[in-house]
């Protein structure tokens, strides 16, 4: 058993993979986690979430997302009962913000 089978529950439901952890599962972020979680990537050669969340149910989604898509772009989209918080570990992002009207606002790199 791997490391993510061990210590998350596996949700293939939405648009990448969801990896939750599992009750009383002590987890670390540091460099060992980062250098599994690549490494569990890079296998499959696909997008994934980790969420330190429960459950989809929460109210509070905080989640790492692995992206290898690069110099692509993803559909625009919005929240509107919900913040979205990206932290950066490796690698780079472009955000654009828009207003209701859908006229672009700001860019933020």
């Amino acid at each position: 058993m791997n490391f993510f089978n061990k210590n998350f529950f596996i949700d293939k439901t939405g648009k990448t993979v969801a990896y939750f952890p599992k009750k009383n599962t002590s987890l670390s972020f540091n460099n060992f986690f980062f250098k599994k979680l690549e490494t569990h990537a890079k296998s499959d050669n696909k997008n994934i979430r980790i969420c330190c969340h429960q459950n989809k149910k929460e109210k509070l989604h905080s989640m790492f997302n692995l992206i290898f898509k690069k110099n692509g772009s993803y559909n625009f989209h919005k929240h509107i009962f919900k913040d979205e918080i990206y932290q950066i570990i490796s690698g780079s992002i472009e955000i654009e913000i828009f207003f209701k009207n859908k006229k672009k606002k700001n860019n933020i790199r």
